[in-house]
């Protein structure tokens, strides 16, 4: 027996009841298969720029690796690049931040908080001597860059 055949009013009724509670929903947020193009590829609000200013004089307060061997790679990662770690005096989420050794921008920036990541693609090594270590903003590190400290390369 089916609910249909016995009480077609019910199963209605039930029916009714199911989808105006699943309408009543406010949590419920679209998916993307659901929205048009234009939905799915516009935010609802942008973030707004972060003022320049507030990182004048920006200091690296610790990084490494702080000395490494000519050559060879270090702080090595599973696709064989180097990487390099810098941690500043401020917050440094929402700018364009990145390391900057020698004057060349390091791949693959990642910020967390104080903290900025990039490395060097496998394959490259660092040559002896200092090795001038930067955070820079911006996407050339024109709009700043903290003040400078430095790797020894044996």
């Amino acid at each position: 027996m089916s609910i249909v055949r016995n009480n077609p009013l019910k199963f209605v009724a039930v029916l009714s009841a199911a989808v105006v509670m699943a309408s009543c929903s406010a949590d419920k947020q679209p998916d993307s298969a659901s929205q048009s193009p234009t939905q799915a590829a516009s935010p609802s609000v942008a973030p707004a720029a972060k003022p320049i200013e507030a990182l004048k004089g920006l200091k690296i307060v610790a990084y490494g690796p702080s000395a490494t061997k000519a050559g060879e790679a270090f702080n090595t990662q599973p696709d064989g690049a180097s990487a390099v770690w810098a941690k500043s005096d401020r917050n440094l989420e929402g700018y364009d931040a990145a390391i900057w050794l020698d004057g060349v921008r390091l791949g693959n920036a990642g910020i967390s908080t104080e903290t900025v990541t990039g490395t060097l693609p496998a394959g490259e090594t660092l040559r002896a001597g200092a090795v001038k270590l930067e955070i820079r903003i911006g996407q050339n590190g024109e709009l700043l860059s903290s003040e400078p400290v430095s790797i020894t390369v044996e």
